[in-house]
């Protein structure tokens, strides 16, 4: 195979429009030199900097950033920046202003200034082109600026541009016109490509007017210009306004209307797109989205009928008849997951998932065991840096998967088979690299341009440069032809790498079934854990050795029957390998690949000189004049010597020292001191102070006055076990414990109210708090003034109805009489309140409780019941039912998630939205999501006859992947989904888990 040099594509998206442009010079291919790897070459962002990459380090690390002077690069036409080492072996060239446009560029490195003697030319020349910038214009409608007018409009679109563009001089080449007036059209900055812009205050009014919108890129040396004009509806014109056929996570059909439109409705039967008939829809504001199971695909007719209501009760008068287009998908393959490490659990086959492809082309490369250190001092597990310096080509193979016509234009799963791979081979690090050619793809081409021949030869990676090779062989072809196809399938440069898309995409796989944790100590210790990942069993005698960063051994042990190990490193450990048979595993000790903590409770104190010590009473709080009984657990670690004194110091409120005593005796390490505080000594928080040598241990003593009752109190609510959401009243009756009436005194009563979770008997599978409740327990003022002559008042309480918490709450009355002297008395009453007259709730369709998921593609029955506080069904009416798709909750997150705030953000909207009938308290509605939605989904109810909503939270999945951790994460962990048998717990009691796992 030829060795040729490899090139940087610094290239960037073009939006291509049906205008004329001047033609761009072909880049002509550089010759290669012994010395430089990578440079950069083709079409590059007129922001970027030029790069050379050489194939050896060039300077030490003290020198990365440093300025070059006088600086060996040159270039025609002349450009002014300066130079930088990025790297040890990358030298860069940083322009000191955006280049112009469309310019073609000849650059030279002298290699003189950077290197005495080398190998090849002195000079080097390379060629670029900076790219000559277009840019597309959308508009995506017309929306009302609030709900509640929709007499007032905006319009909002967005700009493209195939460079960088900076924000003030696009906002020069857009112009919009209303009525014959200028309108200010308000801009924001997606990224530097990528812009939108909103026209606002569009008044309809009796009779249709026209919005004019201009673009002229000629100030931006951009050829493109244009007009569009678009149709403002009159103020009575409720109709269709825009239908666009939209493609992101999911595709759907968007339908726009000149008016919001009314929610919830029914919309079945009003709207059809082509043949499609298991349509559901979402409604958001003036918007409808189409969604169906299916794919939609190609040119399909959107027939909108008449009937649909807008927010004031309106029909929709004539029916319209749109068409729009969904696109081929571009073929694409992908790897499942993020994991590196591949256990022997059910043979050796990984999840890959591909679009309109029917073979894929597969490549190992094998890193040997003794090279696996070499290649983590540079590469995380999934990296791929000085791969030629470790690994080597060992299998290339084409694989059929067996795709029909029908999988067209569908996401397809497989699990691709690596066992021919590994078998015949000893183990190691593996990366695979899967790709696909013209000829593997589903896909529907017109041309006749000849296939690119398919090389299964290994690579020798046997000379320096012989890793990185052009990527364009040596073929001559058209640079301009190339860029502007880039995105084509049907042509050979959408096969090579470019910076917006590369159908290349790799993985790092280690077949190993020993699992490692390990925890950093003081002094370089190490406490490791090793467990089988197919059991979760640990593993005995695995033999584990501690390298530093030069691959020096400095600490080995051998894990313990229970899994565990302690490894004393005599300086700091970089590198943890396990080995056992033929199997290893291997563990970056570095403080970048440390898992996050920032979840946790990670608050402690330090152990100084070894010494732990513990102060404990015989209780919480003593009275002046008490015995106070103190224990001091002292844990040495053998390092005091015997009768070693312990002296403990007792200390006032204000500081002063009160008393102090010594032990030299102890039992077992527990020190025993009574401590004694007169009749009259200051109340407030005390302190003991243990001292044991130069190391301190303090706890708070409380010393209070405590006075008895001296009334008997009493509230009553005419005997009810469960307070209502009815204005009620209730007796508040005192009197002396010695029988005397407790006339004309004082009397304050407050309340406080915290949910509780509501649950039925008769409905025990059924959810009724609502989980976007923000309520918060709050306090009250029930009463505050005098008894009568009789040591009696009656109350008033009406909170029922003034709060909305997520269900049921427990409502505490505290009751203070006060005495004429200004001590009181104190009562307590606690009893659940039922805010609302109806609750309605909902059950899930979960089968497996150690498994609570459902399956994607499969119609799930969630229940809905209405009840009464006591829990009977009851009544006829609707339910509205939202369905979101939430972000993954991590299972370490001890923080409270706030689903209220999480979707009451603008952008939010449901994913599906239903209205459920009821019949004498019960309903239905059938839950079915495809594969491509796998994720944590809330459905939500609300009663359309009363005040009360409810949710559940579920996760649906691909069946066999339930619980699995596929969100990418810097701290490379995964999710597991789990539950607990109760939601509260008594001390003492058994915490039961489900957590699900793979069959097995």
């Amino acid at each position: 195979m030829k060795t040729l040099t490899k090139i940087i594509f610094s290239v960037s998206l073009t939006f291509l429009l049906a205008c004329s442009r001047e033609e761009m010079p072909p880049v002509p291919p550089t010759t290669a030199h012994p010395m430089i790897s990578v440079f950069t070459s083709g079409f590059m962002s007129r922001s970027s900097a030029v790069r050379v990459v050489f194939v050896a380090d060039m300077i030490d690390s003290s020198r990365i950033n440093s300025i070059v002077e006088p600086s060996p690069f040159s270039f025609t036409p002349r450009i002014k920046g300066e130079t930088t080492w990025r790297d040890r072996r990358t030298l860069q060239f940083h322009p000191a202003e955006w280049l112009p446009p469309g310019t073609f560029y000849t650059g030279e490195l002298n290699l003189k200034k950077i290197i005495a003697e080398g190998i090849g030319e002195d000079h080097f020349q390379f060629t670029f082109s900076t790219i000559l910038p277009t840019m597309e214009i959308s508009v995506d409608g017309l929306s009302p600026m609030d709900i509640a007018d929709a007499a007032v409009q905006r319009l909002s679109g967005r700009l493209e541009f195939s460079d960088v563009m900076v924000l003030q001089d696009v906002e020069k080449i857009v112009t919009a016109e209303y009525d014959h007036r200028p309108m200010e059209i308000i801009w924001a900055s997606q990224d530097e490509r990528v812009f939108t812009f909103f026209i606002d205050n569009l008044v309809r009014e009796k009779r249709e007017k026209d919005l004019k919108i201009r673009w002229d890129g000629r100030a931006l040396d951009i050829a493109e210009r244009g007009e569009r004009e678009i149709k403002i509806p009159s103020l009575a014109d409720f109709s269709v306004t825009q239908v666009r056929a939209i493609r992101r996570d999911q595709q759907f059909v968007e339908i726009r209307f000149s008016d919001p439109l009314q929610k919830p409705q029914s919309l079945e039967g009003l709207i059809q797109v082509s043949d499609y008939t298991d349509l559901h829809y979402t409604i958001d504001n003036n918007i409808i989205r189409a969604y169906s199971n299916m794919l939609f695909m190609g040119d399909l007719i959107v027939t909108v009928h008449s009937g649909i209501l807008n927010q004031n009760g309106f029909r929709l008068q004539e029916n319209s008849v749109h068409q729009v287009t969904f696109d081929q998908l571009k073929p694409s393959v992908a790897f499942v997951g993020n994991g590196i490490i591949l256990p022997t659990t059910q043979g050796l086959t990984i999840p890959i998932e591909t679009v309109n492809v029917r073979s894929v082309l597969i490549t190992a490369i094998r890193i040997s065991e003794e090279k696996i250190p070499q290649f983590l001092q540079v590469n995380n597990y999934d990296g791929d840096r000085e791969l030629h310096r470790v690994g080597r080509e060992v299998w290339k193979q084409i694989v059929d998967l067996g795709v029909q016509p029908t999988d067209k234009n569908q996401t397809k799963r497989f699990g691709l088979d690596v066992t021919p791979l590994v078998t015949s081979r000893p183990p190691g690090l593996y990366r695979l690299d899967l790709t696909f050619r013209r000829p593997f793809i589903l896909y529907d081409c017109d041309d006749k341009t000849a296939d690119q021949p398919i090389d299964l030869d290994l690579a020798s990676w046997d000379d320096e440069d012989d890793y990185d090779y052009w990527p364009m062989g040596d073929q001559d072809f058209d640079w301009n032809e190339f860029y502007n196809q880039r995105d084509n399938p049907c042509h050979p440069a959408f096969y090579y790498p470019w910076w917006d898309h590369d159908v290349t995409v790799s993985k790092n796989i280690l077949i190993s079934d020993i699992g490692l944790i390990a925890k950093k100590g003081e002094n370089n210790a190490l406490l490791v854990a090793v467990t089988d990942l197919k059991s979760a069993e640990p593993m005995a005698n695995v033999s584990l050795s501690a390298y530093d960063f030069q691959q020096t051994q400095i600490g080995v042990a051998k894990s313990n029957a229970e899994g565990f190990a302690e490894i004393t490193c005599s300086r700091k450990p970089f590198l943890l390998v396990a080995e056992q048979g033929d199997q290893s595993s291997y563990l970056k000790l570095n403080e970048g690949s440390a898992l996050s903590i920032s979840h946790f409770d990670v608050g402690g104190e330090a152990v100084p000189q070894g010494i732990k010590g513990f102060i404990y009473g015989e209780r919480g709080v003593w009275r002046p004049g008490d015995a106070i009984f103190l224990t001091f657990i002292l844990f040495d670690d053998n390092k005091l010597p015997p009768h070693h004194p312990v002296s403990i110091e007792f200390y006032n409120p204000r500081g002063q020292q009160v008393l102090t005593q010594t032990q030299t005796h102890s039992i077992n390490g527990f020190y025993t001191f009574r401590l004694n505080t007169a009749v009259d000594a200051p109340t407030g928080n005390w302190r003991a102070k243990c001292i044991v040598g130069g190391v301190t241990f303090e706890k708070i003593i409380k010393i209070e006055s405590i006075m008895p009752n001296r009334l008997s109190i009493d509230l009553d609510f005419g005997g009810k076990t469960e307070l209502s959401a009815e204005p009620m009243t209730g007796n508040l009756s005192a009197s002396w414990l010695f029988g005397a009436k407790a006339d004309n005194l004082i009397a304050r009563v407050e309340g406080r109210l915290t949910p509780i979770e509501t649950r039925f008997e008769s409905l025990p599978k059924y959810t009724f708090d609502d989980p976007l409740s923000t309520f918060e327990p709050e306090s009250f003022a029930v009463f505050d003034g005098a008894l009568d002559h009789d040591g009696k008042a009656r109350i008033a309480l009406n909170v029922g109805s003034s709060i909305a918490p997520p269900g049921k709450v427990n409502a505490v009355f505290n009751t203070r009489v006060f005495e004429p002297g200004g001590a009181f008395s104190s009562h307590r009453l606690s009893m659940p309140m039922s805010p609302y007259d109806h609750y309605i709730g909902l059950s899930l369709p979960i089968k497996d409780p150690d498994n609570p998921t459902l399956a994607t593609d499969s119609t799930h029955i969630v229940s809905i019941a209405r009840v009464t506080p006591s829990g009977k069904a009851e009544g006829n009416g609707f339910v509205e039912l939202s369905l979101y798709k939430i972000k993954w909750r991590w299972w370490w997150e001890k923080e409270k998630e706030s689903l209220a705030e999480y979707l009451s953000a603008e952008s939010y909207r449901p994913v599906q939205s239903a209205v459920v009938p009821l019949r004498n308290g019960m309903g239905q509605w059938n839950l079915r999501l495809p594969e491509s939605e796998w994720g944590r989904y809330l459905v939500r109810i609300k009663d359309k006859n009363g005040r009360h909503c409810s949710g559940a939270i579920v996760y649906v999945d691909v069946p066999g992947w339930e619980g699995r951790g596929r969100k990418d994460s810097a701290d490379g962990a995964g999710i597991l989904v789990f539950s607990s048998d109760k939601t509260q717990y008594n001390v003492g009691e058994t915490v039961t888990l489900s957590i699900p796992a793979g069959k097995g």
